[in-house]
């Protein structure tokens, strides 16, 4: 896959080089029908050309050369086809002389588009018997081709959506995930519209979630699941906020929006809800937006009125509602969590199971579930019947949540105080003793001497210290 520009070592003349792909060309035409046209005749007179402009002189010398290999290529790529019903061991090496002769141009450019047509099926490859490996050949050859162009040169784009058409057929996203961390700097450098940036965005979204049916590790198929995701908000950023109102932006918003909400593992929906395309459902599809509304910073008793006043919306657009009934519950859980200051942040059996509609015998359940799903930690304590909140995400954070963070603060404050205050007595305590420690010892020293009190350089000299 993509990766430090290589460089194909094929030794030979121009000429030589396309006489030797024009006859292997023939010879594959050849072999399906005797009376096929000859390519190397065909290309005969253009390559003369290329040696009599090759033996001018003159200051337009090398412009006149590239315009005469330019002509005799754009004969060859049409013919590119044939080279995909050559022997399997022989594509690569033939597709390489094709490759390193169409960089001998004035540019490249112009020969990619029927190139990557070429490529983009690899069921053309009619010589080799298995799928897999065809996949394999035309994603080898089409990475090559990527590899030889400049890193920041935009005519890497159609070349990397063939990629990915290749992907999306076999099914390989796990070997192309790794080089997608440099997706967005490429897109960067190759200067790709915000239509281009998203109709790459989107197809890879489609890739990853194809691939989580797939993919038999549930972990695997989880993180395939949020890239999708992932991918799908990068496309809704493309969107201009004057296009934010259009259908395209609607439909996008829509599939992320319903991504978001039957997602297992997905319970921030900060992220979407500041997207302008997200923002404009509040007006076209004011239903959903309130859906949107109630799973950011609502309740499961939210959940259920929503169900009440529109019994159909959830069956009509397909949404599991045993998938969202525990997840809006499992916020429900964290939201109390987060506000929850009663006995040193201790969250009752009772209040929960009144906030979840479900039996005392069943809270330990849901609160070990909302553990396991990162919004919560602490302990459960059979004995009181209630949960010690060790700490709590906040689904949203508005003055409430502020005005909650500076409540703990100055809880916080007013501890160290104490504490400072204590430790100050201490240090006062310990300063009071030494002093009439020191006292103490002034007063026997007295007693010693009769009334008069050595000076310490007397007591030095006499006790021999020093001497």
């Amino acid at each position: 896959m993509p990766g430090p520009t290589n460089t194909l070592l094929i030794e030979g003349s121009f000429r030589e080089l396309v006489d030797e792909l024009a006859d292997y060309v023939d010879g594959l035409r050849k072999a399906q029908n005797a009376d096929s046209p000859s390519l190397k005749e065909e290309v005969a007179p253009l390559l003369d050309r290329v040696v009599q402009t090759e033996e001018n002189e003159g200051e337009d010398r090398e412009e006149e050369i590239e315009t005469a290999k330019d002509a005799v290529l754009k004969v060859i790529v049409k013919t590119s086809g044939t080279l995909n019903t050559a022997p399997e061991r022989e594509i690569i090496p033939s597709y390489n002389l094709l490759i390193h002769l169409l960089t001998q141009g004035s540019e490249i450019d112009p020969y990619l588009k029927p190139l990557c047509q070429t490529l983009s099926n690899p069921d053309s490859l009619t010589a080799v018997p298995s799928a897999a490996i065809r996949v394999s050949l035309t994603m080898t050859v089409l990475t090559t081709v990527f590899n030889i162009i400049d890193y920041d040169d935009g005519v890497r784009y159609p070349v990397f959506n063939t990629i990915l058409d290749n992907v999306a057929r076999s099914g390989t996203y796990d070997n192309l995930r790794g080089y997608l961390k440099h997706l967005d700097k490429w897109m960067e450098e190759w200067e790709a519209t915000p239509e281009q940036q998203r109709r790459t965005y989107l197809k890879l979204s489609q890739i990853a979630a194809q691939s989580t049916g797939s993919v038999q590790q549930q972990d695997a198929s989880s993180r395939a699941s949020q890239e999708s995701y992932g991918f799908l908000l990068k496309a809704l950023r493309t969107i201009l906020p004057d296009d934010a109102a259009g259908d395209e932006a609607r439909k996008l918003a829509l599939d992320a929006l319903r991504s978001a909400l039957v997602s297992s593992s997905r319970f921030d929906f900060e992220d979407l809800t500041a997207l302008d395309p997200i923002q404009a459902l509040r007006t076209r599809e004011p239903v959903w937006y309130q859906l949107l509304e109630l799973f950011v910073s609502d309740s499961y008793d939210d959940f259920i009125s929503f169900n009440d006043e529109h019994p159909q919306f959830l069956e009509q657009h397909k949404l599991n509602k045993d998938v969202l009934s525990r997840k809006i519950r499992l916020l429900t859980v964290a939201s109390l969590a987060a506000s929850s200051n009663n006995r040193g942040r201790a969250l009752p059996y009772a209040q929960i199971a009144e906030a979840l509609q479900v039996p005392q015998e069943e809270v330990e359940m849901w609160v070990i579930d909302v553990i396991r799903a990162g919004l919560v930690e602490g302990k459960l304590s059979q004995q009181r019947k209630e949960f010690l909140v060790h700490r709590a995400t906040y689904r949203v954070f508005t003055d409430s949540q502020w005005r909650d963070v500076a409540n703990r603060l100055d809880v916080w404050r007013e501890g160290l105080r104490g504490v400072l205050q204590v430790v100050r007595q201490q240090k006062e305590e310990m300063v009071r003793q030494k002093e009439e420690e020191l006292k103490d010892v002034e007063a026997k020293l007295d007693g010693v001497g009769g009334g008069r009190r050595p000076r310490r350089q007397e007591l030095s000299t006499e006790d021999g210290i020093g001497a």
